[in-house]
Parts: C-alpha cells; structure tokens; sequence
C-alpha cells in the first residue's frame, strides 16, 4: 500500500476474491481503498460480515486514502453489530500509523497471518 496523487492513482477499482479457511471467509483485497471504491468495499464487506467473521488481505491495495480508512471502521463497527469480526491481514506500517494518530485503534484487530486470526476469533473475541 502507498499514497498516490492524481486522479488515476483514485479511479482504480476494487478487485477482490473469497477464500474460506476453518470457516473464516477471507477477502482478498487489490486494487484501491478510497472515496470512489468506498461503496463497493462496504457493500461487499457488509454483506459477507452479516453472517461470518472475516479477514480482509489488504497486502494488495495499492492506494488506501482516509475515505478509505473510514470504510474499514465503519465495516468493523457494523460487524460488531452483527456479533460478527472484521480482522486485518496484511497491513502496511502507514495505515497502521494513520489508525493510531486519529486514535481509533481500538475499532481494529490487526493480524500477521491467517493462523493468527483463527486463534484470536477462537479464544479473544
């Protein structure tokens, strides 16, 4: 993931696929986390979260912009509601400082790997 300027670096559409592992819907997610994907993500995200727990791959996002972040917490937040998780897989060290300056941490549940999220939704959550 990196900061693009520039319109075409925003106008990328959202590519993704649906992998199951031990009952855990995985997201792989490529492509860009912006304004102009911001509805497709959610609506792809909140259909999934309204039944299962899931782990969204972030490792191939190109562009992740704050329009893209409030997406995230909004999908993890309606998640919650659903007695369901959203957990993240794969994310860089600049989205990981955007969450702690705007001090929303706590909305997200950061893993290194698959394996990890299953114990977490296991044992922690």
């Amino acid at each position: 993931m990196h900061i693009q300027r520039g319109d075409e670096a925003l106008t990328q559409a959202i590519q993704f696929s649906i992998d199951e592992y031990e009952g855990v819907k995985i997201v792989r997610l490529g492509g860009n986390i912006s304004n102009v994907t911001r509805n497709e993500f959610l609506n792809i995200i909140n259909e999934l979260t309204k039944k299962n727990n899931i782990i969204i791959d972030l490792s191939n996002v190109g562009v992740f912009t704050s329009s893209g972040l409030d997406a995230l917490q909004s999908a993890s937040i309606e998640a919650k509601a659903h007695n369901t998780r959203v957990l993240l897989l794969g994310a860089n060290e600049s989205l990981i400082k955007m969450v702690e300056i705007l001090d929303v941490y706590d909305d997200f549940i950061f893993v290194e790997n698959v394996e990890e999220a299953i114990t977490k939704l296991k044992y922690y959550i």
